[in-house]
């Protein structure tokens, strides 16, 4: 795909006008004719303000976009982003994404630090990219109902949220992805954008229901992996209970800090207490840091020891991704799963830390854990929408089995990392 002028290619100026006409204006502001749209594209120039760009594969029109130094009757702000469009034919291939960063660019080299755009009816998508709502307010020109965006032309940016789980979402405006966790119910991430996707599935009731264990998003594990023989295990000649993947994903995590420099990143921590310390016998600290670059969501989990004792645990994060189970499979090295023949299964023996997830969608997710992991759990029941692919450094049962338990002295500290990416499949 290319990204060219509408100047420098007059052959696109019919197709152009004719979908910046039927989606902008016939129904909202139908005083406008087709013709009157097409002789503004005409009038363009090289040189000229608005600038219209065509996104083109194998010589075909497949997108447009504008650049605009007002776009609003009345407004201050300047520049501005307007008359996206995509052939309904080839949305979810991120051409949309790459017409506004091509807008990105051209703000940004002329000296801006912020872009903005209007739109009636599509404010939930540029809110999903990070634009952040300006006003709503009256086109007076069109007596029309509109809401104004904007996005800093930056990159990086993090938002706290004042919600009832302290949520903090992440966003790469370049890249137009996003990431949000809810910090106080159980550090989860509960979505990824990317691609011009949802990458996760989420079932928000669940998520809103303290009562309830959250399915989707991408809980944490510790400081076990799956369930134990019978809810139990025995240390220092006492016996333990602990629920199906440890006490992380049940508990509020406490927000450290934020960062921009190198993706935009989220550091969270959990510390053991009382409550803790009945089902798993150890002074403990866990801090989880997201970081969304691009494409790419990195999670970096640092343990440490604050016992007098030898700590053993297991670690694992468990990503929900939204799947199409009958065409999904999932490829380990040579080895390839199938969700539909099999909706819950361990694998133990790994080939490779890295898993390929094809999602049946259109789209694949890789996972590439690091040296501490040694088993994958893929789990996708019947008629679910999701399918997951989850690293775990131990297989169940590991406090009893003591297979690949990781153990931390007095003091120490371990540091893991998983990455999972995004990407099309045809790309």
């Amino acid at each position: 795909m290319k990204i060219v002028s509408l100047c420098d290619h007059p052959e696109y100026i019919d197709v152009v006008a004719n979908w910046t006409w039927t989606e902008f204006c016939k129904v909202d502001r139908p005083t406008v004719t087709l013709e009157q749209t097409r002789e503004k594209l005409v009038r363009q120039t090289k040189e000229s303000v608005p600038h219209t760009y065509v996104a083109v594969i194998d010589d075909k029109p497949v997108g447009t976009i504008a650049y605009y130094d007002n776009n609003l009757a009345g407004s201050e702000f300047t520049p501005w982003m307007g008359s996206l469009y995509v052939l309904p034919e080839m949305r979810g291939r991120s051409i949309a994404r790459a017409l506004i960063l091509h807008i990105r660019k051209r703000a940004k080299a002329s000296g801006f630090d912020t872009l903005y755009l209007r739109t009636e009816h599509t404010s939930k998508y540029y809110e999903k990219l990070g634009w952040t709502l300006v006003c709503d307010t009256v086109d007076p020109a069109h007596n029309l109902k509109t809401k104004v965006y904007k996005t800093a032309l930056s990159g990086y940016r993090t938002v706290k949220k004042d919600d009832r789980w302290a949520s903090v979402e992440l966003y790469d405006e370049n890249a137009g992805t996003s990431a949000s966790i809810a910090v106080k119910r159980g550090g989860i991430l509960t979505t990824f954008y990317a691609i011009s996707r949802d990458i996760i599935f989420m079932n928000w009731d669940t998520l809103n229901d303290e009562k309830s264990k959250v399915r989707g998003g991408m809980p944490i594990l510790f400081p076990i992996c799956g369930r134990l023989t019978d809810g139990k295990y025995d240390l220092f000649g006492k016996t333990y209970e602990l629920d199906i993947h440890g006490v992380a994903r049940a508990l509020a995590w406490e927000f450290v800090s934020t960062d921009v420099k190198d993706g935009a990143s989220l550091t969270i921590r959990l510390d053991s207490n009382e409550e803790t310390k009945k089902k798993y016998p150890f002074d403990f600290s866990v801090e989880y840091t997201y970081t969304l670059k691009g494409d790419k969501l990195t999670v970096t989990q640092k343990f440490k020891n604050l016992s007098n004792e030898v700590m053993p645990f297991s670690s694992g994060v468990h990503p929900y991704f939204n799947a199409l189970r009958e065409k999904c499979t999932a490829l380990m090295g040579e080895r390839k799963f199938s969700f539909d023949k099999e909706p819950d299964f361990v694998v133990d023996d790994i080939t490779s830390k890295t898993v390929t997830l094809d999602t049946g969608l259109g789209h694949s997710v890789k996972v590439v854990a690091d040296e501490n992991y040694n088993a994958y759990v893929f789990f996708s029941p019947e008629d679910a929408k999701y399918a997951c692919a989850e690293p775990w450094s131990a297989a169940p049962d590991a406090l009893n089995t003591k297979k690949n338990l990781l153990y931390l002295k007095p003091n120490e500290e371990k540091i893991l990392t998983v990455t999972i990416e995004a990407f099309l499949n045809n790309r």
